[in-house]
């Protein structure tokens, strides 16, 4: 269930950096993004994250508990997708704003780093998780 899951949840996690990443560039080059806002930003961004994670998730955990007839892998899966989608959503964020700051000149980020850099953290937050479940 998990080498299945893991491709979809890589997908995933890069989609959801790469749109919280062009949003945050957006609030960037129209200078909309002061401090306080920033934080607003990655509060619905989380939120989206949150919602997306739990949707898709339960469904996914649902499925997978039913098949295989294991409660605790489908509540793996439930927290897996949760958390790396909000772990994307983080990035995807936070690294467009790092960027800003230490080169002022270069607003745009490279998409195929920070699908690269997600991809990595999911693939990171599976093996722990799944580490910590199952064994």
């Amino acid at each position: 269930m998990l080498a299945l899951l893991m491709p979809l949840l890589i997908l995933l996690g890069s989609n959801t950096a790469q749109q919280s990443a062009a949003i945050t560039q957006r609030a960037l080059r129209r200078h909309h993004l002061p401090a306080t806002s920033a934080a607003l930003v990655l509060v619905r961004e989380l939120g989206v994250a949150l919602l997306s994670g739990l949707i898709i998730g339960s469904l996914l955990g649902l499925c997978g508990g039913i098949y295989y007839r294991d409660a605790q892998l489908g509540s793996l899966v439930v927290l897996l997708t949760v958390l790396s989608l909000m772990l994307c959503a983080l990035l995807g964020v936070e690294w467009p704003r790092l960027a800003a700051r230490l080169s002022p000149t270069q607003r745009e980020v490279n998409r195929t780093q920070l699908g690269a850099l997600a991809a990595s953290l999911v693939c990171a937050l599976l093996f722990l998780l799944s580490a910590l479940f199952l064994i």
